[in-house]
């Protein structure tokens, strides 16, 4: 009996040992620490399609750390430490002046508080540069009485003087980097020029609307005439009945008769002789190569005939001018002789010219240009064709207006009915008898302004400009010109040629121009 009781305390005793190891709950493990996030970066501005920056340039950052805080946020520059911050907002004022104009490299690194970092990074353009000036020898007159300036302006209204120099030698070279001060995306050029002499003259052309880049203009492509060879005497006979005759290039003379003498001279490049008799309603011509001395041309041979125009307007002309030139070579300025030429009092009557050029497959000229001009109701209208013979001429249509004829206020407006590349104003205006002033002026658009003068303008022109106003005041004429070029897609392409920055590799086919004295 007693071991039964032993066995069943035994297996009560496991009983409970059992039950107690089950009620003791196993030690949990230890949590991990979170793992530590990356802060972020990024721009806010500059951004890769910002634009062209200069001068002092803001940047902007956005900068976070989503588990702890930032510690610091690094602006480099082209991989050069610029500057850094530790506090928001994560702003910088970068001095683009620092380096080079071109692509600049701006990087961004944030640094949280357990030195964890990001990147950000933007490539920016940088141009500092306003103009980089270079002028050819030949482009400006050098003479020790001649003063030459440049300056740069500010658009209108600030017309605030950005630049200025004397240019004393007969090139000029200097890069202008921008003003501190000046934000904007355009300016003004203007080159002054004072001749002192038994009368004072003064010039200045102003350039509106320039771009920052380069100015290296070339002076103009002369005509290419070969060394001279001497003067080529010319004696006509026989010479036939006619209403109209040129001869080389002389205009008109009617009628010419037997032993008529002209001269003219021989260069190595050009030593064509060209005689045109117009015979009723034909037209006979002699083109020959003359070399220097005395010649004898009989005209009774003169059996080529030429090709027939007939030039109409069908306005109310006062004064008409018409020219036809024939270009011996490829080019704007190969040498040229003129084909005919007609100078005509219409009295508001309608105009006709009927005349001839030597056919195209004589091979006599490579190609003709053609001028016409025709003042009518107050209004001179031009059209130039580089490359043909024109029988109409086309008008551009404009309206001119002066508000203020005060030259340091002057504001000039120029509408058209047709579309226009530039405007061009052009005025002369005399001074007590001693002083004359030309003023050239191109713009991008119906607007121009007279610009200041700078005080080293003042001092070196003996007062001819004083300080507060223009000395001569009010102008008495104005004379403003509207200009259309087909060649050109606009104002822009042209003063990227003027300037250098673009090669003009075709002719100008086509110029258009309006003027009109106010």
């Amino acid at each position: 009996m007693k071991a039964k009781k032993l066995v069943y305390a035994a297996f009560a005793a496991l009983i409970v040992l059992s039950c107690s190891k089950d009620d003791d709950p196993k030690p949990t493990p230890p949590t991990p620490e979170p793992e530590n996030q990356a802060p972020t970066v990024s721009f806010v501005s500059p951004t890769a399609d910002t634009g062209t920056l200069w001068n002092t340039i803001t940047v902007e950052l956005n900068a976070a750390d989503s588990d702890g805080a930032v510690a610091k946020v690094e602006l480099f520059v082209n991989d050069a430490k610029e500057a850094e911050v530790a506090t928001a907002p994560f702003t910088f004022n970068w001095n683009s002046k620092g380096v080079e104009d071109g692509v600049v490299e701006l990087k961004a690194v944030v640094t949280d508080n357990e030195g964890e970092t990001a990147t950000s990074m933007v490539n920016v353009n940088v141009k500092n540069l306003l103009l980089d000036y270079y002028l050819y020898d030949g482009y400006l007159k050098s003479d020790t009485n001649v003063a030459n300036f440049t300056y740069i302006t500010s658009p209108a209204p600030e017309r605030e003087i950005l630049y200025v120099a004397q240019i004393t030698s007969d090139t000029f070279d200097e890069a202008v980097q921008r003003p501190d001060d000046f934000g904007g995306e355009t300016f003004d050029v203007h080159f002054l020029e004072y001749i002192k002499d038994d009368v004072n003259q003064g010039e200045i052309t102003t350039y509106h609307g320039v771009t920052p880049g380069d100015f290296h203009p070339v002076p103009s492509t002369p005509t290419d005439f070969g060394s001279e060879l001497g003067e080529a005497n010319v004696t006509f006979t026989e010479v036939l009945d006619h209403d109209y005759a040129l001869i080389f290039s002389g205009g008109n003379t009617n009628p010419i008769t037997d032993n008529t003498q002209r001269s003219f001279t021989v260069y190595e490049e050009f030593d064509l002789g060209y005689v045109y008799l117009r015979v009723g309603d034909v037209g006979y011509y002699h083109a020959i190569n003359f070399g220097a001395g005395d010649h004898v041309l009989p005209l009774s041979a003169m059996d080529s005939p030429m090709e027939g125009y007939t030039f109409t307007d069908d306005g109310s002309a006062n004064t008409v001018s018409l020219l036809v030139q024939g270009h011996t070579a490829p080019g704007r300025f190969s040498p040229a002789v003129t084909v005919y030429r007609e100078n005509a009092a219409v009295g508001g009557d309608t105009f006709e010219a009927n005349f001839h050029v030597p056919k195209d497959e004589d091979e006599v000229f490579d190609h003709y240009y053609t001028n016409v001009r025709i003042q009518e109701n107050g209004k001179h209208y031009v059209h130039e064709d580089y490359d043909g013979v024109l029988t109409s001429m086309k008008k551009l249509n404009a309206t001119f207006l002066a508000d203020n004829k005060t030259l340091s206020e002057l504001d000039i407006t120029a509408t058209s009915t047709d579309n226009f590349d530039f405007l061009k104003a052009t005025f002369q205006v005399a001074v007590s008898g001693s002083f004359m002033f030309n003023w050239e002026s191109y713009s991008s658009d119906d607007n121009i302004t007279f610009p200041p003068i700078p005080t080293e303008v003042f001092e070196t022109t003996n007062g001819v400009f004083n300080s507060t106003d223009i000395a001569f005041k009010d102008v008495e004429a104005i004379t403003l010109l509207l200009e259309d070029r087909d060649n050109y897609s606009g104002y822009d392409e042209y003063i990227d040629v003027k300037f250098g920055r673009k090669t003009e590799e075709i002719e100008r086919k086509t110029r258009l121009f309006v003027f009109e004295q106010l």
